[in-house]
């Protein structure tokens, strides 16, 4: 339509077909639409510069989406590293579940192995206890022992004595023959006397050697206690070393633990760094995006405008050239 009523006003002012008529009503249209045609222009350079702004904006956003990939990519990167990680956290909690199960088995056989050796040494202290009371008996039979000695040693003495009476009496027999006789009644009653003291002593040792035997048999009986008593140290002690094995296993997981979770806080902190890069630039995209929706509404206003000066251009045309 515009090229249409270009083609016809340029027909109509051409010089052959100017007369004096047509100027009195062309120049005042030839006028209006110059006026129209600088808006015109002008909208159009604005148009062009906010077409250049816009072009400019979607170049930064295509370059700043390449960097946005970028830092996505790396927080992919970091997610993977982190799932990886918290499936190292995962095996070796795993790890220090069975290896606390392991620990209380054997602190478990350890209390039972402690419980064994507290009845073995209950068991040999009542032993020495009979030993103690075995030995006071020995002492006892000894005293006794002693006692009898000093009589048998007394009716050797009497006996001696009665001895050397009677070597007196015998060289007096032929006037104190009675004499004899009460010396022999002396010494039979000191020879029955020392039987009698030697079947005690006798009994006494008889005594004396039921107790060494079951001294003997109580020492044995401790000796194989305090020997089993000692094993049973030996494979606590055993245990323990394994418990404390455990424990250095227990320890060496929790360190590796704390360490994988020492990485997972730094994968973290790098995620929530990108994602802070991420949501800057985001910021900054919707703020370039807001200004190509800005640049957008003024050119579709420029294209209003011009439209609308075009629609006057037309009334013109319609006014004082077409009915002419």
């Amino acid at each position: 339509m515009i090229k249409h009523m270009t083609e016809n006003f340029n027909r109509k002012i051409h010089p052959k077909n100017i007369d004096e008529d047509n100027t009195k009503y062309i120049f005042p249209y030839i006028t209006q639409v110059f006026e129209l045609n600088k808006e015109i222009e002008k909208e159009t350079n604005s148009i062009i510069k906010e077409e250049e702004i816009s072009t400019s904006n979607i170049d930064m956003l295509l370059n700043e989406s390449g960097y946005t990939e970028r830092q996505i990519k790396k927080v992919e990167e970091h997610l993977q590293d982190l799932a990886e990680s918290s499936k190292n956290i995962n095996d070796l909690i795993e790890k220090l579940f069975k290896s606390s199960i392991k620990e209380s088995e054997k602190v478990s056989n350890v209390k039972e192995q402690n419980a064994l050796m507290d009845g073995e040494m209950n068991i040999i202290e009542k032993m020495f206890n009979e030993f103690i009371i075995l030995c006071d008996k020995l002492k006892t039979q000894y005293e006794s022992i002693e006692q009898f000695t000093n009589v048998i040693s007394n009716v050797a003495k009497q006996t001696k004595l009665l001895s050397l009476n009677a070597s007196i009496e015998a060289s007096r027999a032929g006037e104190y023959g009675r004499g004899f006789s009460i010396v022999a009644d002396e010494i039979k009653k000191l020879s029955v006397n020392s039987q009698e003291n030697v079947k005690d002593i006798i009994n006494s040792l008889k005594g004396m050697t039921e107790i060494i035997e079951q001294l003997s048999r109580k020492s044995k009986e401790g000796m194989d206690k305090v020997s089993s008593a000692v094993q049973g140290i030996k494979k606590s002690d055993v245990l323990m070393d394994g418990i404390v094995l455990s424990q250095g296993e227990f320890l060496k997981h929790f360190d590796n633990v704390k360490g994988s979770q020492k990485n997972n806080l730094s994968d973290v902190e790098k995620i929530n760094y990108e994602l802070t890069n991420i949501l800057k630039k985001s910021n900054n995209d919707r703020g370039e995006f807001e200004g190509l929706i800005m640049g957008s509404q003024k050119k579709a206003d420029y294209i209003l405008n011009i439209l609308h000066h075009l629609n006057q251009i037309r009334v013109l045309w319609e006014k004082y050239v077409s009915k002419n």
